[in-house]
């Protein structure tokens, strides 16, 4: 991809009128006057795809050209000095909006002006990039203003400057004679197809959301509600910052919402937090709780939680059980509690075994295949989708680990938890040999403070 074929689309001044997000965005932020329409015109061969503004920094507009099988979504600049408090704070909303949207994100191109050290608000937008975990190159522009003894100096040094916030390269360009132009094409044509390889692995199982209500149907959410909100008020949490590990489809990170906890929805597949988004808003819940996209062995909250949830086995389908408790326990104040089930031994074994499900609705078909390995101690999961007026096939491979007793009450016991309690999982009972699911109430016993 060379990026030849490239038409302007639109601007948008509200994040609400932005197009749908249905490929991979390529981004780009900088300085007014860094230079980012002559480095997006050079990308693409063009002249005036990329029109410079008769005034730097008035312009508070995210600008979109679908560019191939991409977008360029060109971000207003910022950095200049005539521009109003209001203004900016505008362009602040604009910019937040954009990157906390469910968008294909893929990789952001920060515009620095070689001739120059970082300005404050430079370094300012590469810590909210790092903070905010957004993928990103550094572009050197004007590189045909460097001698060319220059160059390597000023690469180096740059690079030394942009490390330390999670930069993962800097490409010296220049949007005059074309320096850099093709290196840059290449880390952005590499971004692009790992996020459609990335995309097409993950569909089966993203594609599974909408099935997955249908997989649970059979769940009492109404009694793991009840039990989760029991344990919740024995231990005088009545509100506060409650996470929910795995959080699906989000029926208990909504139910427990309603119940006025301040709730962070947390999953790994945007499609099934995109569920959860559709399901808040028809219930008026939208502004009442934060949905994160993170893998719960890479956990980073913003700040400490009263208490954490995880259901549905969310802790089997983890390979190193020992970080995510770990993961789950560094945020939690002392005397949090920690409420999640896991799938026995004996579900994995004598039930899931080598049987099969399957799903019917009226526009698609799901089957849902498992066999136990007991060499490994797993259980190996096939999920296929067909579409049946498109033909669309898609297919999904992932594991359930399998977790003694034992070894669970050791993670917990390692990383500062009280296992206080653990009943079967479905009647919140005592547990018997049959059992299928643990129920865990754990309570921590410090701070990470006081390690």
């Amino acid at each position: 991809m060379i990026f030849n074929k490239a038409d302007f689309i639109a601007s948008y001044g509200i994040s609400s009128q932005l197009p749908e997000s249905d490929r991979p965005e390529l981004s780009f932020s900088g300085r007014s006057n860094v230079g980012k329409s002559s480095l997006i015109n050079k990308l693409c061969s063009r002249k005036n795809l990329a029109r410079v503004s008769s005034t730097p920094g008035k312009t508070a507009t995210i600008n979109f050209y679908s560019v191939d099988d991409c977008y360029f979504v060109d971000l207003p600049g910022y950095g200049y000095a005539k521009v109003s408090n209001a203004d900016r704070e505008r362009w602040d909303d604009l910019i937040n909006s954009y990157f906390e949207a469910p968008r294909h994100h893929t990789l952001l191109v920060q515009l620095l002006d070689c001739r120059h050290a970082p300005s404050a608000d430079d370094l300012q937008m590469l810590r909210y990039l790092h903070y905010h975990r957004i993928p990103y190159v550094v572009a050197l522009t004007k590189a045909d203003k460097l001698k060319k003894s220059q160059l390597a100096k000023t690469q180096e040094d740059f690079e030394n400057i942009c490390r330390p916030y999670g930069c993962q390269k800097v490409v010296l360009t220049s949007g005059e004679n074309g320096y850099g132009i093709p290196e840059l094409q290449a880390v952005l044509n590499a971004a692009v197809a790992a996020k459609t390889r990335k995309r097409s692995n993950a569909m089966a199982y993203n594609e599974f959301a909408y099935f997955y209500d249908e997989f649970n149907g059979e769940a009492d959410y109404d009694a793991l509600y009840s039990q989760i909100h029991t344990k919740l008020e024995a231990h005088g949490i009545h509100d506060g910052i409650v996470a929910d590990l795995g959080c699906g489809t989000g029926e208990l990170t909504l139910m427990l919402t309603q119940a006025g906890y301040d709730m962070i929805g947390i999953d790994q597949s945007e499609e099934m937090l995109c569920v959860v988004r559709d399901k808040a808003e028809q219930l008026g819940l939208s502004g009442r709780l934060l949905l994160l996209r993170q893998d719960l062995l890479k956990l980073d909250l913003y700040g400490t939680i009263r208490a954490a949830v995880s259901t549905f086995d969310t802790f089997n389908h983890i390979p190193d059980l020992d970080t995510a408790i770990a993961n789950a326990g560094f945020f939690m104040e002392k005397g949090g509690v920690f409420l999640f089930d896991m799938n026995t031994p004996y579900k994995h074994q004598k039930v899931l075994g080598d049987n099969e499900f399957t799903f019917e609705e009226e526009d698609a078909a799901c089957v849902w295949h498992n066999h136990y390995n007991a060499a490994d101690r797993k259980v190996e999961i096939t999920v296929d989708i067909d579409y049946h007026e498109t033909g669309e096939h898609f297919h999904e491979e992932f594991c359930e680990y399998t977790y003694d007793l034992d070894t669970i009450r050791a993670a917990l016991e390692k990383h500062g938890f009280a296992l206080e309690s653990v009943c079967d999982g479905e009647t919140f009972g005592p547990l018997t040999e049959e059992s299928q699911r643990y129920f865990f109430c754990a309570v921590k016993q410090y701070t990470q403070l006081e390690e």
